[in-house]
């Protein structure tokens, strides 16, 4: 009787080892990198899309090319959150690693990320718009197959004036880039006080002249209402001069100017061609001028918020207002 206990107990023993034994196998087998072969099988990002498709499939030491957002595809008025990527990977052996995103030039996109296993690892951007305006690229920190973490050497930063800017925050003249083949993508408007305005296009009741053709004037027209603070295009006010660096904004406007009242006149005949068999209307539409349109349009005018408007008394007219402008938006200096 004790010496069938005492096999089975042997027995237990030997089958708890040999199964620790298989754990210990498969959770550390003190593997190279290499060895590991972890591959890239995807991307997936929400500033597109499109799935990417890895540049490279085996993951090593050395930074590795994921991906460059086309600047046609990016829309910073949307850049509003932090983006994120998620890299989908399979491997052949268990590890254990902690990759981080990187750019050409060494800035830092992302936090250190564990990859423990699973099939993808998610980095979320540090800024908003980074993974947007870098060359994103894949490193790894360090990583462990058994024994002693390998640390992995870092890239160096080079310093690059990169990523997106508030307008508001920033001096442009600092921004000077300090790498190579930089882009430059400015998305700022000027901020003024400038003149709402009633705006449209009247069409006027149809009228007889005195040598009975009848005729239809309509005229756009653009009324003053009040002063308000609004944002125009920038190129109205500056000239954006590109420089060795990037590139220099210069006020060549310290007014806007606006045609107001009524414009853009138009006159629709009808003129009576006389055949056998009838009358047949030839229907004519031409431009006028202001002069023209005030004779044929004397009583013509239009009523805004009980006030009236009498095209005869408020002819197109040029009008410009001072301003001081303010620069809002923002640039993206991608590499």
């Amino acid at each position: 009787m004790r010496l069938l206990l005492l096999i089975a107990l042997i027995s237990l023993v030997s089958c708890g080892n040999e199964n620790q034994t298989k754990e210990e196998k498969l959770t550390y087998q003190r593997q190279s990198l290499a060895e590991s072969s972890i591959q890239c099988v995807g991307i997936k990002t929400d500033i597109i899309e499109e799935k990417i498709t890895c540049p490279t499939s085996l993951i090593n030491e050395e930074a590795q090319f994921l991906f460059s957002i086309d600047e046609e595809l990016i829309e910073q008025d949307k850049l509003k959150r932090h983006a994120v990527v998620e890299l989908e990977v399979v491997t052949q052996r268990p590890i254990q690693a902690y990759f981080y995103l990187v750019s050409k030039y060494g800035k830092r996109l992302s936090e250190d990320m564990l990859y423990n296993g699973f099939n993808s690892i998610k980095f979320k951007e540090l800024r908003i718009g980074d993974f947007s305006a870098h060359d994103v690229y894949l490193k790894i920190s360090n990583y462990h197959t058994g024994g002693t973490p390998v640390a992995v050497a870092r890239i160096e930063d080079k310093g690059c004036d990169t990523g997106l800017f508030n307008v508001e925050d920033i001096n442009l003249d600092d921004l000077r880039g300090q790498c190579p083949n930089l882009k430059f993508i400015p998305n700022f408007k000027a901020e003024v006080e400038s003149p709402k305005f009633y705006e449209g296009t009247k069409k006027f009741p149809k009228m007889k002249r005195v040598d009975y053709k009848v005729y239809q004037i309509t005229s756009k027209y653009r009324l003053f209402d009040h002063m308000t603070t609004q944002q125009v295009p920038v190129e109205k006010l500056y000239e954006l001069n590109k420089t060795e660096f990037g590139f220099e904004l210069e006020q060549i406007e310290d007014r806007l100017c606006f045609t107001e009242g009524f414009y853009d006149h138009k006159v629709y005949e009808e003129k009576g061609i006389y055949l056998p068999f009838g009358t047949v209307y030839e229907k004519v539409n031409r431009g006028l001028e202001n002069s023209e349109a005030s004779k044929l349009c004397k009583n013509c005018g239009l009523g805004v918020n009980d006030r009236f408007f009498s095209m005869s008394e408020n002819l197109g007219v040029k009008k410009c207002y001072p301003v001081e402008p303010k620069l809002v938006g923002t640039i993206l200096i991608k590499e």
